[in-house]
């Protein structure tokens, strides 16, 4: 099932668990990590809810950092500094 089926608290966890994985180095493995959730870390950056957006951005630094490829995710980075939709409450 795709992350867009999912529901946005999941698809929000899964950037949470994401930026955890990489600030403690939970896989030990950096590899593993670039070839597994990159491309659903990519995903996340353009999910269609501004709450999964939002979470990735607060968890990208650590995964950029983790990972020392900070072009990795430019153009994710370029779109979400770009974004304009907003909460409301």
């Amino acid at each position: 099932m795709s992350e867009k089926h999912q529901s946005v608290k999941i698809r929000a966890k899964l950037s949470n668990f994401a930026g955890f994985v990489a600030q403690y180095d939970s896989l030990g493995n950096t590899e593993l990590f670039q070839n597994h959730l990159v491309p659903k870390i990519k995903n996340l950056c353009t999910d269609m809810n501004w709450e999964v957006r939002n979470s990735m951005c607060q968890n990208l630094f650590k995964i950029t950092k983790y990972l020392n490829t900070p072009d990795l995710f430019i153009d994710q980075i370029s779109e979400l500094i770009e974004d304009e939709e907003i909460e409301t409450a």
